[in-house]
C-alpha cells in the first residue's frame, strides 16, 4: 500500500486554489476590461454623432427672420375685425382728388383709411369735388406724402391663411402696410436718461413720420414728475423731467412730453432723454428714480401708438382745410 504524504497533499491542494483564484481574477478583469471597453466604444460614438449633429448644423444656414413685402397688409373691417394677408394682382392704386387723379405705387403706400362707402351713398361719393362729403373721401398715406379722395377700385383680392378674400371698399375701414416702419417699447430709466442722450435704435427715413407715446413718472428732487415735466420750477428751454428727442448726435431738440408725431426730414437715428439744466444737476445731489416707458412707431406702425395731441399734418387735396 502506498502511503500519502499530508504536506503534499496541502501543497497540491494550495495550488489547485490559488490557480483557481488566478481564474477567477482574470475572468473579474477580462470582464471589466470589456465594459470599460464597450463604455469607451459608446463614448466615441455620441462623440461622432454629435460632432456630425454640430457639423450639419453648421452647414445648415439659419432661418432668417419673417420679413414684410410691399403686398402685406393688416386689414380692419369695417366690423371691428382684423385679418393679415397679401393684397394680389395690384400694382398701385388710384385716387380721383380735387386736383386731379394720383397714382400711387404700392411699394410707397403706408395706410389707406376707407371713406363712406355704403351702398346708399354711392352716387354721393362719385363725385371728388368741393361739394362732396369729407367723409366719404378715402384717405391715402404714402411714404411722399398724404392725399383724400375717391378710390378708383371696385374690389380687390387678399391672400390670407383663411383663404382669398374678395375686398370691396364699403367693408374695409382701413388698410395698414406692414412693410413700412416699425414699433418698439423702450423703458427710460431716469437715473441714467437724465444725464445721457438715450439710442432707440430707430432710424428717420426722410418723408416718414414718427410716433411716440410715453407713460409712467419719475421723482426728481423729492417730486413726483410726469412726461411733460415740472413747469413749476421755470427752467429753459424745457421743464425738469420732461422727455425730450432730437434727431442724430447734433440734432435740434424737440420735446416729445406725452405723446406726440413728428416728420422725420433725414435719416439720422432717434435720441431721447430727460431734461434737467446742469445747474439744477449741480444744485441737488438727489439721485433721481423711476422711468417712463416709450412707445415708438414709424412708417405705417404709428396708428397703433395713442395719441394725446391731434396730428397737424396737412393732406393733399383736402378742400375745407381741416
Amino acid at each position: 500500500m502506498l502511503s500519502v504524504n499530508p504536506i503534499d497533499s496541502r501543497i497540491e491542494k494550495d495550488t489547485v486554489e490559488k490557480s483557481q483564484q488566478q481564474d477567477i481574477f482574470h475572468c473579474v478583469c477580462l470582464s471589466r476590461c470589456a465594459r470599460i471597453n464597450r463604455l469607451i466604444i459608446l463614448m466615441l460614438c455620441a462623440f461622432a454623432i454629435g460632432a456630425s449633429t454640430r457639423l450639419k448644423s453648421a452647414e445648415t444656414p439659419a432661418k432668417k427672420s419673417v420679413k414684410y413685402g410691399p403686398n402685406d397688409v393688416d386689414v380692419r373691417f369695417r366690423d371691428g375685425t382684423n385679418l393679415r394677408g397679401q393684397i394680389q394682382g395690384v400694382e398701385a392704386f388710384t385716387l380721383k382728388t380735387s386736383f386731379g387723379t394720383l397714382t400711387i405705387p404700392i411699394r410707397d403706400m403706408l395706410r389707406l383709411q376707407a371713406g363712406n362707402h355704403a351702398p346708399q351713398n354711392a352716387k354721393k361719393i362719385e363725385t371728388a369735388g368741393k361739394d362732396s362729403n369729407h367723409d366719404d373721401k378715402d384717405t391715402i398715406t404714402s411714404s411722399k406724402f398724404e392725399a383724400r379722395g375717391i378710390l378708383q377700385m371696385d374690389s380687390m383680392i387678399l391672400k390670407s391663411k383663411v383663404g382669398e378674400l374678395h375686398l370691396k371698399p364699403e367693408d374695409i375701414d382701413s388698410i395698414r402696410w406692414l412693410a413700412r416702419g416699425s414699433m418698439k417699447s423702450l423703458k427710460l430709466d431716469a437715473g441714467t436718461a437724465v444725464q445721457d442722450w438715450i439710442d432707440t435704435g430707430l432710424d428717420g427715413v426722410p418723408g416718414d413720420t414718427i410716433s411716440v407715446a410715453v407713460s409712467g413718472a419719475i421723482t426728481m428732487f423729492n417730486t413726483s414728475i410726469s412726461p411733460l415735466g415740472n413747469a413749476s420750477w421755470n427752467t429753459q428751454p424745457f421743464a425738469i423731467g420732461a422727455v425730450i428727442g432730437k434727431f442724430g448726435s447734433n440734432g435740434e431738440p424737440f420735446l416729445i412730453g406725452k405723446s406726440g408725431r413728428w416728420p422725420t426730414p433725414t435719416t439720422e437715428r432717434l435720441y431721447v432723454k430727460i431734461f434737467c439744466s446742469e445747474e439744477w444737476q449741480q444744485r441737488n445731489n438727489l439721485v433721481p428714480a423711476g422711468s417712463f416707458m416709450l412707445q415708438i412707431a414709424s412708417g405705417s406702425w404709428i396708428d397703433e401708438i395713442p395719441q394725446e395731441a391731434p396730428d397737424a399734418k396737412q393732406a393733399i387735396g383736402d378742400d375745407d382745410g381741416t
